[in-house]
């Protein structure tokens, strides 16, 4: 017990200490002492905050530039796609047109063919008439 008593007093003795550094606590430089690194961890805080808050602004713009340049890349493939398309359409019709023209110039030239063949048939044929005509007729000589 008496070992109890001893521990007691030696708790009690301690108090008045603790009281002292307390009221010894506020004086300005231990005030410094406690509100500088306060300050300083705020500080620290700020900046690291600061720091994500850039990081992630910066991640935020990529997203958004990748977004824009994917879909840059997306319309440069559906407008040359398209172009191809139109080209395509394009060539189909000149090929059409021309095709159609070929044909034409032919039935021209097959009809003008068939025509000068036909005229030049009937020409010989009125050529070769009158020749006969004359070898079997007799020039009729006019008589004064």
């Amino acid at each position: 017990m008496a070992n109890h008593n001893h521990k007691h007093d030696k708790q009690q003795h301690d108090k008045p200490a603790l009281v002292a550094t307390a009221t010894a606590a506020a004086t300005p430089d231990d005030t410094r002492a406690v509100i500088v690194p306060a300050v300083l961890h705020f500080a620290l805080d700020l900046v690291d905050r600061g720091q994500i808050t850039a990081i992630g602004a910066l991640h935020d713009a990529r997203t958004e530039i990748r977004v824009a340049v994917d879909g840059g890349l997306e319309l440069a493939d559906k407008a040359s796609a398209a172009a191809l398309r139109f080209a395509r359409k394009l060539a189909q019709r000149v090929d059409d047109l021309a095709a159609e023209s070929l044909g034409g110039a032919e039935r021209v030239l097959t009809s003008t063919v068939a025509s000068v063949r036909s005229s030049a048939i009937a020409a010989a044929a009125r050529l070769g008439e009158r020749e006969f005509s004359a070898q079997i007729a007799p020039p009729v000589v006019a008589q004064a």
